[in-house]
């Protein structure tokens, strides 16, 4: 596992370095896309070359950088990854869960107060512990965090091998008529050999190949 985060990370700060004059928030985009335009470019078979859009990452009243990226984690982050989870962990077992650090009013106090507070003394979440901290002891909330995190190079490698082979096969791909061939062929290939930088690249792809088999096929 250590190796993928370190060959991961690396990645990442590279795509730091090659922003580095772009703003907080198109280096968020940049840091947490999977593949980039160059990527998207040599991936997709008729590439037209345009531009994605970001209109979503115009905080054009916000001038914090941290209050930018916490703004792009709400409409984004939360809404599109975190919450879906919680949802259907919850409500597959009948439960009905509650974020009430999410409501609404909470949210646009919390919007008002300074940065400088919100993040202080490299201490993440510092109002929220330091008001915890009366009550819960400091060594129970300064653990390392879990997070939602699934072993997608286990699962691709084993129960969902012949998944994979089967939409990466060069016959499926060339049929499909939407992916490089070339492209593809390169990244899988390089993936079946222990180069596991490209899991999350496989991992995005064969989710959208499950999702295109079932509602475009």
């Amino acid at each position: 596992f250590s190796k993928i985060f370190i060959k991961d990370y690396g990645s990442r700060i590279n795509r730091y370095f090659n922003s580095i004059n772009s703003n907080s928030a198109e280096m968020l985009d940049l840091a947490s896309s999977i593949f980039t335009d160059s990527d998207l470019g040599m991936l997709l078979k008729n590439n037209d070359n345009s531009k994605k859009d970001i209109s979503i990452f115009k905080t054009d009243n916000i001038i914090d950088d941290l209050d930018v990226l916490m703004n792009l984690d709400y409409k984004i982050y939360q809404s599109d990854n975190i919450l879906p989870k919680v949802d259907r962990a919850t409500m597959a077992y009948g439960l009905e869960g509650r974020e009430p650090l999410l409501d609404y009013e909470l949210i646009e106090f919390i919007a008002k107060i300074p940065s400088s507070i919100k993040y202080k003394n490299n201490c993440l979440k510092y109002i929220l512990k330091e008001i915890v901290h009366k009550n819960i002891p400091k060594k129970l909330l300064n653990r390392p965090k879990k997070g939602f995190s699934i072993s997608i190079v286990d699962a691709l490698q084993n129960e969902l091998q012949k998944i994979v082979d089967f939409y990466f096969s060069d016959d499926f791909i060339k049929k499909q008529g939407l992916f490089n061939e070339k492209y593809i062929k390169t990244i899988f290939k390089r993936f079946k050999k222990g180069d596991l930088i490209y899991a999350n690249k496989i991992w995005n792809i064969l989710i959208f190949q499950l999702w295109h088999d079932k509602w475009i096929n």
